[in-house]
């Protein structure tokens, strides 16, 4: 029966990322803000300057970035979701080609994807993320 539950679980946790995605994709702020922790918690490395910690730091580099982009494309390839023992907490990698437009410019990044999840109040949220530019 375990087993199962980490199935569910695991599915879920899938679930949030494939939202998180979808939120970029459609340059949806408050879809976005719905699959992420609004505290302390946040942790965010990527692609903007240093380490964002905080919805209050991040949600402006979000905008910023809708605003700066467009035409967002993301296909998600190898996604590995991981639970701790008393599936609170979750992690997962996974592989993205992502596209976006800059101008009359496209954006093309092969980028590497960690998250960390937490099971809060029912639901998965996003505490952290980490993508790098991969090697080509």
């Amino acid at each position: 029966m375990a087993a199962i539950a980490a199935d569910v679980e695991a599915t879920a946790v899938a679930e949030t990322i494939r939202r998180y995605v979808e939120a970029v994709e459609a340059e949806d702020l408050a879809r976005y803000a719905e699959v992420v922790a609004h505290d302390e918690d946040l942790a965010w490395y990527g692609s903007m300057p240093g380490q964002i910690v905080g919805w209050e730091e991040l949600e402006p580099l979000i905008r910023e970035m809708f605003e700066g982009l467009s035409d967002f494309r993301i296909t998600q390839t190898d996604l590995r979701v991981h639970l701790s023992p008393d599936q609170q907490v979750a992690w997962a990698t996974c592989l993205w080609d992502f596209r976006a437009t800059s101008g009359d410019q496209e954006v093309v990044e092969p980028t590497r994807c960690t998250w960390v999840l937490e099971r809060r109040q029912g639901s998965w949220v996003i505490v952290h993320f980490h993508k790098s530019i991969g090697v080509a």
